[in-house]
Parts: C-alpha cells; structure tokens; sequence
C-alpha cells in the first residue's frame, strides 16, 4: 500500500532539485568566495591580523546600511583568520557572533557568549537562560574565558538593537564588554560591533 507522501518523496530522490546549495540561502551562510569586498576584508584583516601573533585587535565598529555586506564579510574574515591560525600551528583565536536583535538582552548576549566557549556553572551544569544575576553570568563568561590563554573575537551584529530596545542595557554590554579586558589576565576580547545605524 502506497503511503501519501510517497510520490512526492520520491521526485525528490529521482529528480534534480531546484536548488545547487540550499545552504546559500541560510543568514549564516558563508561564500567560499566574496567578490567585491576586498577592500572592506584587507581593512578587517589588518585590524584582526595581530590576533595571529597573540595581540589583542582593536575593537571594531562596522556599520552601513542593510544588505551591504557587513556581516558576511566579517564572518569571511574571521573564517579565514582562524584557518590561518590552524594551517600555521599558532593559537587560533576564539570567536563568537551574536546576532543582538535576536537574543535580545544583556543576560541573553552572555549566554550565548558562554554557550559558545563552553563555559559552565561550578558544579558543571549549563548556563542557565535565566533566573542568574547579569554579574554572576558575565564572572561565568570571564573565569572560562581566562581559564587560558586566548583571544576571543566576539561579533556582536546589529548591535544597535540593544541600545534601541533599552539604552541603559545597551551601554552596560558595550562597556562591559569593552573594559573586559582590563579584568582579565591571561586573556583578551575584541568586539565587533555591526549597526545599521
């Protein structure tokens, strides 16, 4: 007995799909190619280059309007920059991008950022996605990220989001997140900030 879906299944595995890479249209997706942005990626590259050698980049804001490329190209670059850490056998930094208007608050940015470097509570257990104080998540976020020696690279994309949504919120990220570095001993963050405004 045929099932009601089977012959719409099987044009799929028969026929040639509509799509080459369906993964092209995905927002994290990343061209193995970025044609005329050249410019903007030498600019990204000599700002980040220093990471190479176990420097802090300088912090970074990128901003224009919707579309144009701000957030492909810094993932292009940060892609490329980690490959070249690996294929010299030198620390690759670590790195982390935050979509702001998605995740929404403070509390939020630095789950993520933990999320993504694996840091956890002292007893082991995740990170929760609420319910901690913005200060014991951010000294989660911090005792992991020194437990290292590491440069982390975090992304924070349309970070005017946040400023947008509560000014005072917006500010105490940024800030925090820049003066980090003068907390942390072994390690060092730089920020990426992507507006649209």
């Amino acid at each position: 007995m045929e099932k009601p879906l089977d012959k719409l299944f099987d044009k799929f595995l028969q026929g040639q799909g509509i799509f080459k890479d369906r993964d092209a249209l995905r927002p994290t997706y990343v061209p193995d190619d970025l044609p005329y942005r050249d410019e903007q990626m030498g600019i990204l590259g000599s700002i980040l280059g220093p990471a190479l050698r176990g420097a802090p980049p300088s912090n970074i804001l990128c901003y224009g309007k919707t579309g144009t490329g701000k957030t492909v190209v810094s993932r292009y670059v940060l892609d490329l920059l980690v490959a070249k850490a690996e294929e010299s056998k030198v620390n690759a930094p670590l790195t982390a991008h935050v979509n702001c208007r998605i995740v929404g608050t403070n509390y939020r940015v630095l789950k993520k950022l933990c999320d993504d470097i694996n840091a956890t509570m002292r007893d082991g257990s995740d990170v929760p996605f609420t319910g901690l104080p913005t200060d014991e998540i951010r000294s989660i976020f911090k005792r992991k990220l020194d437990s290292e020696s590491k440069i982390m690279v975090v992304v924070l994309d349309e970070v005017d989001s946040l400023v947008k949504r509560d000014v005072n919120q917006g500010n105490d990220i940024l800030y925090g997140l820049t003066r980090m570095n003068s907390e942390l001993e072994k390690s060092r963050i730089s920020i990426i900030g992507i507006s649209n405004d």
